[in-house]
């Protein structure tokens, strides 16, 4: 028999929720079917709120053992049924219609940014007590029932969700939906005090090198009948952690619990200039993508994106940010958060590429040739970085799913900040006087192999940093003719190319031509070539030029 305290208002003050203010959509597209409520009745699924369980305290959190290497915790939860429905609890007889319950936590360096550093299993919800954290409550039952009645709230200590024999592994459920299998999958066992619980490294608790580091733990119920319901976007809550830096690395929770609020919320709350960005997969789940950009003070600025799979089940391959070519970008890191105890799921760090017009970070691989790797799964946080002496700007980060669905979208995008070039492409219009003549054409041919910053050079008209034969190519396709051969029939140019007539035809296209061979592009080269000996051929140049 589960046993508890059944919690009041008056005692957690600060920690209320207001029944109505509610944050989660209902799905408009919800199917009809019956979901069972305590006493038999039944309701039609689309149309009400239905159940809605949020985390309405975290409780603890409990310190269980410590090595040289790493610590174990568990918190506890206290859930709130916030909808106008029974909510199912039902564990008897191998049902899966209960709640699972996960446990996270954070660290945010001293300098601001975030990073999750350590996960536990999932506890198996039994038993729901009809308590009144959340307020006013209309008991399922009198006691310990199958259903948490609307307005109810039940209680988990943080002895019970570190219980070891009632924790499952993530990699079986499916967060979008709820479900998972009965029996679950055992991993590695519950021998020692370390394995299923909320596993964190020494090193990520020792603040010895940064004494103003702070720490979050969170909360987050996974269910099927909220998720129905399209109400499990507000699952999650945070609360600051203090952590004992003499003999254990005991903690102890500052303040209260931030209700709905995922600890990628708190980044932005506890840290300026932090923005948190939400982007909903199509018949999936919720990221959510914090980003800040702020100056080093060494003439360059640090872009940082802390990735938070909510609910996805399909996870997240790739994350990759927009930089223009030419941009330069440095010192690019990545943070993940280990599995362990036996979750199927890889652990191996992302590598990063400053490719051609962006920085992505990948696990390198695919879900047909690899479906364990480490992708961005539910409930955790990926943090990336690099430095930039760019200027920041809004641009639209992709998120590239993992898991295929389908005729689904394969990525989504987040409106982040991230670099911004301050070259603008000229479209061949070198010098900026509103066309593309001879003199942009010898501007690209007298900065030749000049190679830079997106906009050094006065030939870089694409803002790749170089003058190249791309900016040629770029100048000679909007090049006026009919301006070309009158520009050089009257000598224009001075001081850079006195080009007249035929003769400075001849000329430029035995340039332009012999350049263009250089660098690989034989075809266009010779045909220009070509033209160029014809038109210096005994009898006629001087025949057209006197005409």
């Amino acid at each position: 028999m589960k046993t508890g305290i059944v919690l009041g208002v008056a005692g957690l003050a600060g920690m209320t929720v207001v029944l109505g203010q509610l944050n989660a959509d209902v799905r408009d597209d919800a199917p009809s079917f019956k979901v069972t409520q305590a006493g038999g009745e039944t309701a039609e699924a689309g149309g009400t709120v239905g159940p809605d369980v949020i985390v309405g305290a975290l409780t603890g959190p409990r310190y269980w053992t410590q090595d040289s290497t790493e610590v174990a915790y568990s918190i506890g939860t206290t859930s709130c049924n916030l909808g106008d429905m029974d909510l199912e609890w039902l564990d008897g007889g191998g049902d899966n219609r209960h709640p699972v319950i996960g446990q996270n936590m954070f660290r945010i360096n001293g300098d601001g940014r975030l990073i999750q550093i350590g996960q536990s299993w999932l506890k198996h919800g039994f038993c729901a007590l009809q308590g009144t954290l959340c307020g006013s409550c209309d008991p399922a039952c009198g006691g310990c029932c199958d259903y948490l009645g609307p307005g109810c709230s039940d209680p988990y200590s943080a002895s019970r969700n570190g219980g070891q024999s009632g924790l499952g592994p993530k990699w079986e459920v499916n967060p979008h939906t709820g479900e998972f299998p009965i029996p679950w999958d055992q991993g590695e066992g519950t021998s020692g005090e370390f394995r299923r619980r909320l596993r964190v490294k020494v090193v990520d608790l020792d603040t010895s090198l940064d004494p103003t580091a702070q720490f979050l733990m969170e909360g987050q119920y996974v269910t099927q009948d909220d998720a129905f319901y399209g109400n499990q976007n507000n699952n999650a809550s945070y609360i600051r952690v203090g952590v004992n830096q003499t003999g254990t690395y005991s903690a102890t929770f500052i303040g209260g619990t931030e209700q709905m609020k995922p600890a990628v919320v708190g980044w932005s709350e506890l840290v300026d200039g932090v923005a948190v960005t939400e982007a909903q997969v199509e018949n999936d789940g919720l990221y959510m993508v914090g980003h800040r950009a702020y100056a080093t003070g060494e003439g360059d600025y640090m872009y940082e994106y802390a990735v938070y799979n909510m609910n996805s089940d399909r996870g997240a391959g790739s994350f990759e940010v927009p930089v223009p070519a030419g941009v330069d970008v440095t010192d690019i890191g990545f943070h993940d958060v280990d599995y362990h105890s036996g979750e199927a799921w890889d652990s191996t760090d992302w590598t990063s590429e400053r490719a051609a017009n962006s920085v992505i970070w990948s696990n390198g691989t695919d879900y047909e040739t690899q479906p364990e790797a480490n992708a961005i799964r539910w409930g955790t946080v990926y943090t990336m970085w690099f430095r930039s002496p760019a200027e920041p700007a809004d641009v639209d980060a992709t998120i590239h799913l993992f898991k295929p669905s389908g005729s689904d979208p394969a990525s989504i995008t987040a409106s982040v900040v991230g670099p911004l070039s301050s070259c603008t492409p000229t479209s061949g219009d070198t010098n900026d006087d509103g066309s593309v003549d001879v003199e942009d054409l010898l501007n690209v041919l007298a900065d030749w192999g000049c190679i830079g910053a997106p906009g050094d050079c006065l030939g870089d008209t694409n803002c790749d940093g170089s003058a190249d034969v791309v900016d040629l190519l770029d100048v000679l396709k909007r090049l006026d003719i009919n301006e070309l051969f009158q520009h050089l029939e009257h000598g224009a140019n001075e001081g850079v190319l006195r080009l007249d007539g035929l003769d400075g035809v001849f000329v430029l296209l035995q340039l332009v031509g012999e350049i263009l061979v250089r660098t690989g592009e034989l075809a266009l080269g010779l045909v220009l070539l070509v033209l160029g000996v014809f038109i210096v051929l005994p009898g006629t140049r001087n025949d057209t030029a006197s005409g």
